[in-house]
């Protein structure tokens, strides 16, 4: 081979080997370019997930902040039990305890229990006493735990001391019963219409109760007061 063939056949190898380098620096670039690609949707995506994901905490948050709030403005709006304290005056329930107290003083007040004529005891001063036949009053501790948890001791001493204090009580123990006197007189007798609740000065209240006033309906005015955590009937005025 002469020595231009060698240098046409050596051109030609240079120009296949140049045309090959192109192609694969073309498809290098191709694949740097794909996944440079790739690269920047997955990004993209995380970046998205990230934003979705924080925007829906942030909306939780806010709802549940939300409500929070709700659930708070609703329970110091609702009327409680815990609100009716020596502030807020008696509840219904409290109230219609120390009228049932009541109702029960005035009954014993006016030996309206049943008693047996036959079975009597005679006191040192001689006053007679018959045994109570009636349930729920067993002794004179019986009276006391009503007048202790309903009624102040200022009403008990203006009204109710001598149920079972003084020298001639209404009611005296015998042998592990009670027995009253035969002393039968007129009382009070309230309604079974519900109390109501009024204040009637700045740190006073009253239970308003219905009872029968010579077959007519009056109202008593009963006053109240705290003791201790404790509604108590303090005083009471029947009519006006």
């Amino acid at each position: 081979m002469n020595k231009k063939a060698t240098m046409i056949l050596s051109c030609i190898a240079a120009g296949l080997m140049l045309a090959g380098c192109g192609k694969q620096e073309e498809g290098n670039s191709q694949a740097a370019t794909s996944a440079a690609k790739e690269s920047t949707t997955v990004t993209t995506a995380q970046e998205t997930t990230a934003e979705t994901t924080a925007a829906e905490a942030a909306t939780t948050a806010e709802a549940a902040a939300a409500e929070a709030a709700t659930t708070e403005a609703a329970q110091e709006a609702a009327p409680t039990e815990a609100d009716n304290t020596a502030e807020g005056g008696p509840t219904e329930a409290q109230a219609a305890g120390i009228v049932n107290a009541i109702k029960s003083l005035e009954r014993l007040g006016g030996c309206g229990l049943s008693y047996d004529a036959e079975t009597v005891y005679t006191s040192e001063s001689g006053i007679n006493y018959y045994k109570v036949t009636e349930s729920g009053f067993t002794g004179t501790a019986d009276i006391k735990a009503i007048q202790d948890s309903y009624i102040s001791q200022n009403m008990i001493n203006e009204r109710y001391s001598y149920l079972i204090g003084g020298e001639s009580p209404f009611y005296i123990d015998v042998e592990g019963a009670l027995y009253m006197q035969n002393y039968a007189r007129g009382f009070y007798i309230f309604q079974e219409t519900a109390p109501k609740i009024e204040k009637t000065s700045e740190n006073g209240w009253s239970i308003l109760a219905d009872f029968d006033n010579f077959g007519g309906i009056d109202t008593a005015d009963i006053r109240v007061v705290n003791e201790n955590g404790t509604w108590k009937a303090d005083s009471i005025s029947f009519g006006s």
